[in-house]
């Protein structure tokens, strides 16, 4: 490629182009001197570049070719000619021999165009050298055109149709005809540019054919004789409008990847600048609001808006947004985003779980909260569910009320029925108590990192090239050892004990609910309909979300200890016989043998335990309660 500059570059291929037009042979260098001549400031590696790119992209035309020839100064250049013109014959400006097989002539000025037509025509000996230039041109003017002749050297003629050579001929002299025409020796040949003249034999031969076969009509055959000599008057100029128009072309899609790589660049910067908005909003955003805390819980983020009016009137703090929360519960915001944020995959968990072992056999998994985890439970319960009413029916996790209130209701009873519900804790989802709190009036925002802080998925501690993770087995749910849990519990079964109750009073019995203990009593009635009772508490149980357990359902009659919450309630609450008798075992054992030696169970603290179970006594035998303390009292351990 040359290294020349535009505008340079378009004045020698201009300066080439006359040359063409003129029909001269030509090397770089003597384009290279021409064009210094004419003002135009080019090196001699840059013409003969330029040389090269003309003639690879056809611009000097198909008339035009080059040859490699042999200078007598030892070089050996690329000579662009005249399709017919003897390479060998060029003369070059810049040198002192001709580059023939003659090297010891001394050379001469390069001759004009008619000489050298003069000498390619009728011979070149030292007595035509001395010919005045007037003859050699008058001599070239009057010769007949031949093969080698070029087509713009073509006349305008009159095609006579009455010419022999123009007569109809019969296919054996078509035939021997087309045999003695050598294809390679015509310069028409191939040619799609041009219309062959109609001295050139082969071309005579095909019109003769063509007229003969009826091809084409004598007229038409004079018309396009006409046509291809005025083409070649104007191919020059067509030569060079051809290449000014590829020239054009070319800057045009050099102007269009200019403009698309502005575009681009532009584009580009306009992208970046976005993308760095976005970075920057994100980060505020991050700062000031809460807008992703795991897949599938925080679709409802971005809606922050609270009934104040319904939290007003439950005496609830006004608490619109994530940011709002976490300046009410005093922590950053960050912190907030950490304690809610869910992961099906966590490098760490808030809760610490361990296994107690239940009466009726079996384990009871307890998931505590870690302290911070667990200081954001207590502001909640504290601040939001402690206050928050349930139904006279509840008797399990509400201040004031206990097993011995949920007992009271269903003594001296003819039938009792006790129902259990299975999994209790963890069939209430994140979803319900996101929408538990969104019923209080909160906005969905704040509920979703309420509903988060109060939930834990079950999750199974797992190893993976020496990291711990802890991977969730199921969907977010109430934890038991959270302090929130019970509070949440009754605010979600409260449509379960309103439905079970209207239930209830239909058929004439009374409803109770102790965490996930249910108790219907009632007469004759309910005893008749025992079976449809059981049936329809399971129905609504399950239309709540909720699952009975078949193996914890019991129908006890008054011929049976009628057992409320343990307390048996066939005459009044209280505890059972079996469980006095075994109290005051241990404790007369004990006063012999020493407190430890009656801790058959290995129960880490045996003291409390006991004292404990005299607490729960006296909720129903104050008198017994305080009788058997003084005597735990007296036993050392």
């Amino acid at each position: 490629m040359s290294m020349a500059d535009k505008a340079t570059t378009e004045a020698v291929e201009r300066f080439v182009i006359e040359l063409v037009n003129c029909d001269e042979a030509f090397t770089a260098a003597d384009v290279t001197l021409g064009a210094r001549a004419a003002g135009i400031q080019v090196h001699y590696s840059d013409s003969r570049n330029i040389l090269h790119d003309l003639h690879r992209r056809g611009i000097l035309g198909t008339s035009y070719q080059r040859s490699s020839v042999q200078l007598t100064d030892g070089t050996k250049p690329f000579v662009y000619h005249p399709v017919g013109f003897t390479a060998n014959h060029y003369r070059s400006n810049q040198s002192s021999l001709m580059a023939s097989d003659h090297p010891d002539q001394v050379s001469q000025p390069k001759p004009g165009l008619l000489a050298r037509l003069k000498q390619f025509l009728l011979g070149r000996g030292d007595s035509d050298r001395s010919d005045s230039s007037k003859d050699a041109r008058s001599l070239a003017n009057q010769a007949p055109a031949t093969q080698a002749t070029r087509a713009a050297q073509r006349k305008n003629v009159t095609l006579n149709l009455n010419a022999p050579s123009l007569l109809p001929i019969s296919r054996k002299e078509l035939l021997a005809g087309a045999k003695s025409i050598n294809l390679w020796s015509s310069p028409w040949f191939g040619r799609r540019d041009v219309i062959p003249p109609i001295d050139d034999p082969r071309t005579l031969l095909i019109d003769r054919a063509m007229i003969t076969a009826g091809l084409i009509t004598p007229e038409e055959l004079a018309r396009i004789h006409e046509v291809g000599a005025q083409m070649d008057r104007y191919r020059p100029d067509e030569l060079l409008m051809r290449h000014q128009a590829n020239r054009a072309g070319r800057d045009a899609v050099a102007e269009d990847r200019r403009a698309k790589a502005e575009r681009k660049a532009a584009k580009k910067a306009e992208s970046e600048a976005k993308r760095q908005r976005r970075r920057e909003e994100i980060e505020i955003r991050r700062a000031t609001r809460i807008d992703f805390l795991g897949r599938r819980v925080s679709t409802k983020l971005h809606l922050c808006e609270s009934d104040e009016e319904r939290l007003n009137a439950a005496g609830l703090p006004i608490l619109h947004t994530t940011t709002e929360l976490a300046d009410a519960m005093g922590i950053q915001l960050s912190q907030l985003r950490w304690l809610a944020f869910h992961d099906d995959v966590a490098s760490s968990t808030h809760y610490v779980e361990f296994d107690i072992p239940k009466r009726a056999g079996g384990v009871r998994r307890l998931s505590a909260p870690l302290p911070r985890l667990a200081e954001a439970q207590r502001w909640i319960y504290s601040q939001i569910l402690r206050g928050m009413p349930v139904d006279d029916c509840v008797h399990g996790f509400v201040p004031g009320r206990g097993t011995a209130t949920g007992a009271a209701p269903h003594v001296g009873q003819d039938v009792i029925l006790n129902m259990d519900l299975e999994d209790f804790f963890p069939s209430i989802g994140f979803a319900r108590i996101r929408h538990t709190f969104e019923r209080l009036g909160y906005s969905p925002a704040v509920s979703t990192v309420l509903g988060l802080i109060c939930t834990e998925a079950p999750r199974r501690k797992v190893s993976f090239q020496g990291a711990t993770y802890y991977v969730a087995t199921g969907q977010r749910v109430l934890p038991q050892g959270a302090c929130t849990s019970p509070a949440l519990s009754n605010l979600v079964a409260g449509k379960l004990d309103r439905r079970i109750l209207g239930f209830a009073k239909c058929i004439g019995a009374t409803y109770t609910r102790y965490a996930d203990d249910l108790t219907l009593s009632g007469g004759q009635d309910l005893a008749n309909r025992i079976g449809y009772t059981i049936a329809k508490i399971r129905h609504i149980s399950e239309d709540e979300g909720f699952r009975v357990k078949p193996s914890k359902t019991r129908v006890l009659r008054q011929n049976t200890a009628q057992k409320v919450t343990s307390l048996v309630v066939n005459s009044k609450p209280g505890v059972g016989r079996k469980k006095l008798r075994q109290l005051r075992a241990i404790l007369h054992n004990a006063s012999q043998t020493g407190l430890q030696a009656q801790n058959r169970n290995s129960h880490p603290n045996f003291r409390a335990s006991l004292e404990g179970m005299i607490a729960y006594i006296g909720m129903t035998h104050p008198e017994k309660a305080s009788e058997l303390k003084a005597k735990l009292k007296t036993i050392g351990d």
